[in-house]
């Protein structure tokens, strides 16, 4: 006993051997690794002997807690008295006491008395760790509940999915405020009010469209991708389901010229044309006076969307008749490849090998001197394309013909 007391466990468990065949009867034997990797057998840990030792509560307590909870559960100590299960009981019984309640819930999880263990955690007001107790032992319903007390969601949602309950697993994740996960599970699940509902919360007001659209709601999708002022792709939609006057207020108002103009010519209205084409012009001009705001330095990369409004504009203009004035707009937009076959279509050969030129297109420049039969220019522009270092091709189209 002094022993025990003056070095505590370490002698508690050096005794482990010797007092495994005292009293308590024939203990099984457990296989485990040695050193080696093979399985040997080795003597079961005989609580009632160990315990027996020790004469206070703390240290009974305190020594079966250690014993059991040394990574192994009660049913792996074969062959449990009455006497070892009441020793058990007594040292739950004084953690509880001593409010202890880690403690006292693990050696009940581990005798298997999971509402204990349960209520235990809770008293402790450690709703995760009760939660935890409850999956383990696959109560599923009761780790849900446990998981939401917590605030956990995504546990409660894992859990719900698990067990095949997806529309609750969606409302745990809104819960829990992880809408992108939600609306992502909402939309593989094939819940296209839930998924439409929560991409729009976000809001990704596109993807919201898409679901709706994917789920064969095009109303509804051209309703939402107004809401997040994409014109375009509620344009798209409209024209692809027969409604071409929709489908040209959506492009105009996005300021989709070219493909609101197309419209306007095929329906025969001119004096929509017209106005469009105004439009598209007067906004080029303005572009052309205020050039600073659009990144038209000597970057050359305007800093909005890149081909899509500078081609719609010189593209609306050469529409209308206008290519002299498309022609202008593009190679101040420096889209040398439009300006060199505006330039082309006005009969101006070499103003056309000008602006590929200008805007570095020199494989492009190469095959139109070849059509041209200058033979001296297709070297020189075949040599400084291998000089050229690598970039984007330019923008604009160039058609050789």
């Amino acid at each position: 006993m002094t022993l025990l007391r003056t070095y505590g466990f370490a002698a508690l468990l050096g005794l482990a051997g010797l007092l495994s065949g005292c009293g308590g009867g024939k203990r099984a034997h457990r296989e485990e690794p040695d050193a080696a990797g093979e399985t040997v057998p080795r003597q079961a840990v005989d609580l009632t002997a160990l315990v027996g030792q020790l004469s206070s509560p703390e240290s009974r307590a305190n020594a079966i807690y250690k014993i059991v909870t040394r990574g192994e559960r009660l049913s792996s100590f074969p062959s449990l008295t009455r006497a070892e299960i009441e020793l058990l009981h007594q040292a739950r019984i004084y953690f509880t006491e001593q409010k202890r309640f880690v403690q006292a819930a693990e050696l009940a999880e581990r005798e298997g008395a999971i509402d204990e263990a349960i209520a235990l955690h809770l008293r402790d007001r450690n709703a995760y760790r009760a939660a935890s107790v409850a999956e383990r032992a696959e109560n599923h319903e009761r780790a849900i509940e446990l998981f939401v007390q917590a605030g956990e969601f995504g546990d409660a949602a894992g859990i719900a999915q698990r067990t095949g309950q997806m529309d609750r697993a969606v409302t745990l994740l809104e819960r829990g405020g992880q809408f992108l996960e939600a609306a992502m599970l909402a939309e593989a699940q094939h819940l296209p009010d839930k998924a439409i509902a929560l991409y729009e919360r976000l809001p990704n007001h596109d993807k919201a469209a898409q679901v709706a659209e994917s789920a064969g709601r095009w109303e509804q999708a051209i309703a939402i991708y107004r809401r997040g002022d994409n014109l375009g792709a509620a344009g798209r939609i409209a024209e692809a389901h027969g409604r071409p006057e929709q489908a040209l207020d959506l492009y105009e108002g996005g300021n989709l010229f070219a493909k609101a103009y197309v419209i306007a010519t095929r329906l025969g209205n001119r004096s929509r044309a017209e106005t469009i084409y105004r439009k598209a012009k007067a906004l080029g001009e303005r572009m052309q006076r205020d050039s600073y705001l659009w990144g038209m330095g000597s970057s050359c990369q305007p800093t909005i969307d890149g081909s899509g409004i500078f081609n719609d504009i010189s593209h609306v203009m050469e529409l209308h008749g206008d290519k002299e004035g498309a022609k202008r707009f593009s190679v101040w937009a420096q889209l040398w490849g439009d300006a060199a076959r505006l330039a082309r279509e006005g009969g101006n050969d070499e103003e056309a090998l000008s602006y590929l030129e200008r805007g570095a297109c020199f494989n492009e420049a190469a095959a139109l001197a070849d059509q041209l039969g200058r033979r001296d220019r297709v070297d020189f522009y075949r040599q400084l394309e291998k000089q050229a270092p690598i970039s984007p091709p330019p923008r604009g189209v160039l058609h050789i013909q």
